[in-house]
This record gives C-alpha cells, structure tokens and sequence, in this order.
C-alpha cells in the first residue's frame, strides 16, 4: 500500500511502475530499484506500508526480506498462503512472525483462489503473531462467507483486499456482487484495518 501520496504526477507514474507493480513480480529480483527510487518517494512523502513477497526459500531469504523492511520502513511482509498446509507449516509460519516482530515488522498471510481451507486453516493453527490480509472476494469464490471468517479471525485481521464475484464466479465490480461488502467494511472499520 503506497501512503500519504500527494496530486498524481508524473513522479507518481514513475514510483507506481517502478516501485509497486515490480515489487509484485518478487523482491529479490528488483532490490536495486528501492534505492534508485528512495528519492522520489521521500520528495513526495510516500511510504510503503506492506511489501508481498514471493520468496524461493522463505527461511534462507528471511534475512533479505527483513533487510529490505528495515530499510525502507515497511511495516508489514505478506506472504501468499503456501499451499503446503500441516503442523510443520504452521510452526514454520510463527517462527517466522516471531522473528519479524522482534524487528518491529508484522508477518501476514494472503489467501487467493482455491486455498480458502487451507488458509482457514492456518488461521486457526497459528499463533497471534501470523496475521491474516484477507481478500474477501477470494472467499466467497471458494464457497466460504467472508463476514463469518471475518469474525472468526477476529484480531489476526490486519489488511483487507476487496473482490467480488457473481453466483457463476465471474469477478464483478466491487459491491455489484454477492460479497456483503457492507459487512465486510463495517468489520474493517471498527478495528482500524484498512
């Protein structure tokens, strides 16, 4: 999430290509261009918040990854749900939020298509450092009710992404859909998620 931006500009065309939609592609393979572009996100004051990241080997890149969110004061690291779901998993996953945390940075997982149980799951089998940036339309789409498991992650909930999709899971625009994105809202508002 880019924060605090100022009126669109060329700049921000710059930032946003160089910047956010690269870091979607993998952060080991782009580090370079955080500190090409250091500049220009401090001369218009933008910040970012949460960095995804792909890691090859999530233990031997832990290092990197912590690197990068010091370094540029990113203050959460999201992880897609990784679709190898056991207890080993889900220990590996508190030590790593553990490890995060002792560096001011929150661990979170994002679900996406076809991994709602796993990532249910995991939600329920980690500890409270493993936070959870939940994309509501993917759930639905996976035959789960976004506003229950809203609830039942409760605190864990830190992010929200919002997607929605029609009864023949075609993605539609937001609020168009079956998604109660009202509910859903409500849930982020009243706990100060964004």
């Amino acid at each position: 999430y880019i924060t605090n931006f100022p009126i669109i500009t060329k700049e921000y065309d710059i930032i946003f290509n160089n910047i956010v939609k690269e870091r979607a592609k993998g952060y080991a393979n782009k580090l370079a261009d955080f500190a090409e572009n250091q500049p220009l996100l401090e001369k218009y004051g933008v910040s970012i918040y949460s960095l995804h990241v792909f890691p090859n080997n999530l233990s031997e890149d832990l290092a990197d990854i912590l690197r990068v969110a010091k370094t540029y004061g990113v203050q959460q690291v999201v992880l897609p749900c990784p679709k190898e779901v056991n207890p080993a998993m889900a220990a590996h996953l508190n030590q790593v939020a553990d490890a995060l945390k002792a560096h001011g940075v929150e661990f979170l997982l994002h679900n996406a298509k076809n991994d709602a149980a796993g990532y249910d799951w995991l939600m329920m089998a980690t500890g409270e450092n493993v936070g959870a940036q939940v994309d509501v339309g993917w759930l639905l789409y996976d035959g789960f009710d976004p506003e229950s498991s809203l609830n039942k992650y409760g605190a864990k909930v830190r992010s929200l992404h919002y997607k929605d999709f029609t009864a023949d899971k075609n993605e539609t625009a937001v609020g168009t859909g079956l998604v109660d994105m009202e509910a859903c809202s409500k849930f982020a508002r009243e706990r100060e998620v964004f």
